[in-house]
């Protein structure tokens, strides 16, 4: 049985796997767990082998891409609820406490994520184990040094430990519901391109990606029910200006290329929990969009280097677009509606006058017969009273605002996305030809008019557009979608 690992910082390979300790490793393992425990700590061989052979199940190795051995964890099973001397001695096949004696990794590779990820992967391996051999819950006993890892881990301190073992006190941490916690990531939730919670637009950022599986990535997406959910995992950084990610995005219904709000969610949430240094950048790497660059100014915002997105609103794009009747009518306005219409990478983009666009009564049936990701609607950025009084509301929003907004996209899966980030690679390039800005250094302010409303300074250059916003945490936990 073999367990692929993910990519690990500072690993050499990709190809770090978990599978059961052979008969033919005890000899290694013994020898790790001779250089890492003081000698009257560390299992001896005879011991060693013993669990190997009475409790294989629960006798892991990490492996190299050459199936050398760089770590292992073993456990056994124990009766009762709580770890006594007595049950650590010996293995009881039907006790529910798995106890884990030993978690250990070669001295070159440790402070690098890999004893945690490595105990991470053996309780999922563990909990995936046939009912009868899979215990109800794990615990261990640690020196207060280690207390943090193993609660990264997910492990739940209980307090000292009735073992005595050397001059120093041992805690007894657990795991109280094996399957639940193997199968639960860490989740964080928040609201991007606004600086108050309920406003601008929500996004989840789950810290794994399990392995590339798109598909529990996919009913984890439908199970949070939000415009996106961010999926992030650490990759090996190559120099020290970085920290590189994968990420990947996902609707209710289905994968996207590219996002705005849930990268800039997926980056405050990196910074905020400290998985992420706040005084480097994070490059983020993409299926579809390249890697994107994410920092963090000294006023707090963050800033998004996007690709730009400038439409095609030429007269050769008109034939394959919808008539500009049949957007007005899409959005329950009056026909001549629509000034203007074009096509960025995604999106259909079209100007209203701002009457017309504060009139807006959109029909996501009809909306969802154009061949496109979405439909983005913009006008100038001046409006009515109501509009005004939206505005002043965002307590980030500025003074001025060049250009407005609202996007339509009932084909992923959303009548209305609230802040649409990604759009506004299409928007400023639009405008800043509209205004008659250099679109080489243009900057330009736009606001979503959603219900939730959002503020995105844009900044154009080089062929990419630096989106900047602000976010704020509304939740952090874990969700279990096993």
């Amino acid at each position: 049985m073999v367990r692929p690992l993910a990519t690990l910082p500072g690993w050499p390979s990709a190809e770090l796997r978990l599978r059961l300790v052979e008969a033919k490793d005890v000899k290694i393992c013994a020898e790790l767990e001779a250089a890492s425990y003081p000698s009257d700590e560390a299992a001896s061989p005879e011991n060693l082998a013993l669990r190997q052979r009475v409790a294989g199940d629960y006798f892991w190795a990490a492996v190299d891409k050459d199936d050398s051995l760089v770590g292992f964890v073993c456990g056994t099973r124990a009766h009762g609820t709580s770890l006594t001397h007595v049950s650590m001695e010996k293995h009881e096949p039907e006790g529910r406490l798995l106890c884990v004696h030993s978690v250990v990794t070669k001295a070159c590779f440790r402070r690098r994520g890999v004893a945690l990820e490595m105990l991470r992967e053996y309780l999922r391996a563990v909990a995936a184990l046939p009912p009868g051999a899979r215990p109800e819950a794990c615990a261990l006993i640690a020196k207060a040094g280690l207390v943090s890892l193993y609660a990264k881990a997910g492990f739940q301190l209980l307090g000292l430990s009735s073992v005595v073992h050397g001059a120093d006190p041992w805690f007894e941490l657990q795991v109280p519901d094996l399957v639940r916690s193997a199968f639960t990531e860490p989740l964080v939730q928040c609201d991007a391109f606004t600086a108050e919670a309920g406003t601008g637009n929500a996004a989840a950022v789950v810290f794994s990606q399990r392995k590339g599986d798109a598909k529990w990535m996919q009913k984890v997406a439908a199970e949070n029910n939000l415009s996106e959910t961010a999926f992030v995992e650490l990759l090996h950084s190559k120099d020290e200006s970085s920290q590189r990610f994968s990420l990947r995005w996902f609707t209710p219904t289905c994968e996207v290329d590219l996002c705005g709000h849930a990268t800039l969610g997926a980056a405050h949430a990196l910074w905020s929990t400290g998985r992420a240094s706040k005084r480097r950048r994070i490059d983020f790497e993409t299926k579809a969009s390249g890697v994107l660059s994410c920092e963090l100014s000294e006023t707090g915002w963050i800033q998004l280097d996007f690709p730009a997105d400038p439409p095609n609103m030429s007269d050769t794009i008109k034939p394959s677009l919808p008539h500009e009747d049949e957007l007005s009518k899409a959005l329950g306005l009056q026909p001549g509606s629509v000034r203007s219409v074009g096509r960025g990478r995604f999106d259909i983009l079209c100007e209203v006058e701002p009457r017309e666009f504060d009139a807006m009564k959109p029909d996501s049936s009809k909306l969802a017969e154009f061949a496109c990701r979405g439909v983005c609607v913009t006008t100038a950025g001046c409006g009515s009273d109501a509009w005004e009084a939206k505005r002043a509301n965002q307590a980030a929003a500025p003074a001025k605002i060049d250009f407005r907004s609202r996007f339509f996209a009932p084909r992923a899966g959303l009548a209305e996305d609230p802040v649409t980030g990604s759009a506004h690679c299409l928007l400023a390039p639009y405008w800043a030809l509209r205004l008659g800005k250099d679109p080489n250094g243009a900057e330009l302010v736009g606001f979503q008019a959603s219900a939730r409303g959002g503020v995105v300074k844009c900044r154009l250059g080089n062929g990419r557009v630096m989106l900047s916003g602000l976010a704020t945490t509304t939740l952090e936990g874990g969700i279990y979608c096993g």
